[in-house]
């Protein structure tokens, strides 16, 4: 609706005492919605991703783009729940090696 929200409520109001009857006020709200094209760009993106599975792929991408080490940790932790042998990779990701934890 070129940037518009239309909205519909019907309210059930009660008449005078005693009356059985109810009357319906309706109202009609218009709202100016602001959209943000990078914000709808990166929807549509996870989008597709979502339709493909191609999750391990975008996680990657977001990892390389990743401008501080905590972004790259949180992209990285969840790469990791959809790879295969998770628990493994996420003992990694902690500093442990998975090997030497069966030696203790």
């Amino acid at each position: 609706f070129g940037g518009k929200l239309v909205t519909f409520e019907n309210v059930k109001v009660q008449s005078q005492q005693g009356a059985e009857q109810q009357q319906q006020q309706q109202h009609v709200f218009i709202s100016q919605v602001v959209t943000e094209k990078e914000f709808l760009n990166r929807s549509d993106q996870l989008q597709q991703v979502m339709q493909s599975q191609g999750f391990i792929s975008y996680c990657q991408k977001k990892i390389d783009a990743s401008q501080t080490e905590f972004e790259k940790n949180v992209w990285s932790f969840l790469k990791v729940n959809f790879e295969d042998d998770s628990r493994g990779k996420y003992l990694e990701l902690l500093g442990y090696r998975k090997d030497d934890l069966g030696k203790k």
